[in-house]
């Protein structure tokens, strides 16, 4: 009886990892919260719903939080000493009529139509 050596097991070869996908880019987000997304819309002109104007900032950017939590296209606005917060643009003053009805249904009071002038 020979003594044999016990053969080896080969040595499985190392699988190569597999690629990670390359990671889709993310599609544009909708309208967001923040101004500078909207403030190319807001220097078209055509038509908006002022919702209000407010001597404190603050008190705007949480009417306009509130209004995007609804589903609107809020924006605040500088005037003077003044926030406003609108909602638009809309292309005709029939579509800002019918968004106006629709706030003050929810209860948005006062809900006045303005016009946007371009620049």
């Amino acid at each position: 009886m020979k003594h044999e050596k016990p053969k080896a097991k080969p040595k499985a070869k190392p699988k190569a990892k597999p690629k990670a996908k390359a990671k889709a880019k993310p599609k544009s987000k909708p309208a967001s919260k923040s101004e500078p997304a909207h403030k190319a819309a807001a220097h078209k002109p055509g038509f908006a719903v002022q919702v209000g104007a407010f001597s404190h900032a603050g008190t705007a950017k949480e009417l306009q939080a509130r209004l995007h939590k609804k589903g609107w296209r809020a924006y605040t606005e500088k005037a003077g000493a003044t926030t406003r917060v609108r909602i638009g643009p809309y292309t005709s003053r029939a579509e800002a009529e019918k968004a106006q009805q629709k706030l003050e249904a929810q209860g948005v009071h006062p809900a006045e139509v303005v016009s946007e002038p371009g620049d």
